[in-house]
């Protein structure tokens, strides 16, 4: 019985000085930013056109034989699948501001060069979040659509 309570006694002060648990890090906010291929794309002064490939999850059913009691018996499940889908795209660059990745402005005529030696860029409908930031390369660049003219 001593030794029962001895163990119980060293149980509980090993959970005593338990070390505290780490806080989470904080949540992602804003708009999950969109990848662009730019390596395809025409660039123009004013525009960027090209295709977009994007995955959606499509459900889908589908049968199967299955062993039940030694007898053959089909089933029909349901799997879901990403499936790629092509979208034409056209942004025209005065709706957007060219952004680096460490967050600075960057005026239209000196984005474009920029641009077109690109083969990918983030196109965002607001500023990014610094998680998101944190992961780009130096040179990456982003498109932050601007916000529209608040109505009169």
């Amino acid at each position: 019985m001593r030794r029962l309570v001895t163990a119980a006694l060293l149980v509980a002060a090993g959970f005593a000085t338990a070390a505290p648990v780490p806080e989470s890090p904080p949540l992602v906010q804003g708009p999950l930013p969109t990848f662009v291929n730019l390596s395809q794309a025409k660039i123009d002064g004013k525009t960027i056109k090209g295709t977009l490939v994007t995955h959606r999850a499509v459900n889908k059913a589908v049968q199967e034989v299955v062993d039940v009691g030694g007898q053959k018996v089909t089933r029909t499940k349901t799997v879901t699948e990403m499936v790629p889908v092509t979208t034409s795209f056209t942004y025209a660059l005065d709706h957007f501001d060219v952004v680096t990745a460490d967050g600075k402005t960057l005026s239209l005529e000196a984005a474009l060069p920029l641009l077109k030696g690109t083969p990918l860029v983030l196109v965002s409908e607001a500023a990014l979040d610094p998680a998101f930031q944190k992961v780009l390369a130096r040179d990456a660049l982003i498109l932050v659509r601007k916000k529209p003219p608040e109505p009169k």
